[in-house]
């Protein structure tokens, strides 16, 4: 026989539901979840955004017997915020409401993502500066490619390291780039852990990127299809 009496478990209520959802989709990016004019940032991105951006956190309704942290900005002034969390080597995940649910819940999606090496703006890209983003590749310690591309110019470089201080050359080189953004295949990610360039925070941290996405001919596609040619013998 049932327990009348028994107090009924708290959960969530559908709209934060529907917001873990897809911030489980994106778990290393601040998502900004668009509420009507702003965007609104919850849980563990609430905390963290309000003490980066130095805004109010505050806290809404959810379905749990706490209030889930919130805190938010005004969608017309999200390009300032945004730049402010990428300049300090953070991602985020633009989520917008796309139309309503049968005239209940808009629905929503992320529509961009945002890195510290894709965020650039007219004030930027004005001045005389670099501005890199690098890719780093390789299949053991003692061999090391390293391409970096500015996207204020296009322009395109690569570069292989060898021999035993391998990636003691690739720091080298990055101190002198200074790239935004650097992402690289498991193995490098795996072994940018020792180097001194990472753990002083003098370059950013590097950013696990699928290892088909490093492999030869998809990135050999890639670039091709990029620069509109048909042979990689026109690229010096």
């Amino acid at each position: 026989m049932k327990d009348e009496n028994k107090t009924k478990e708290p959960k969530l209520s559908a709209m934060m539901q529907k917001y873990k959802e897809k911030k489980a989709e994106y778990p290393d990016c601040i998502m900004f979840y668009r509420l009507g004019d702003f965007y609104e940032m919850f849980f563990e991105d609430a905390i963290l955004a309000s003490k980066l951006l130095e805004i109010t956190l505050t806290g809404r309704d959810c379905g749990l017997d706490e209030r889930a942290p919130m805190c938010g900005v005004p969608y017309h002034a999200a390009d300032l915020y945004i730049s402010k969390l990428t300049d300090l080597g953070y991602k985020v995940a633009i989520c917008e409401q796309l139309g309503q649910n049968g005239g209940k819940l808009f629905e929503r999606d992320v529509v961009r993502i945002v890195t510290p090496g894709t965020m650039m703006d007219e004030a930027q890209l004005s001045t005389n500066k670099n501005y890199f983003i690098a890719g780093v590749s390789s299949e053991n310690t003692n061999i090391v490619g390293l391409s970096w591309i500015d996207l204020s110019t296009g322009e395109f470089y690569i570069q292989q390291f060898s021999g035993e201080d391998a990636f003691s050359k690739l720091s080298d080189t990055l101190v002198s780039i200074m790239p935004r953004e650097i992402i690289a295949d498991k193995n490098s990610y795996f072994f940018s852990s020792n180097l001194q360039c990472i753990k002083l925070g003098v370059v950013p941290a590097f950013s696990n990127f699928e290892t088909t996405n490093f492999e030869f001919l998809n990135a050999k596609d890639t670039l091709l299809n990029q620069i509109h040619e048909k042979s990689l013998s026109k690229i010096h």
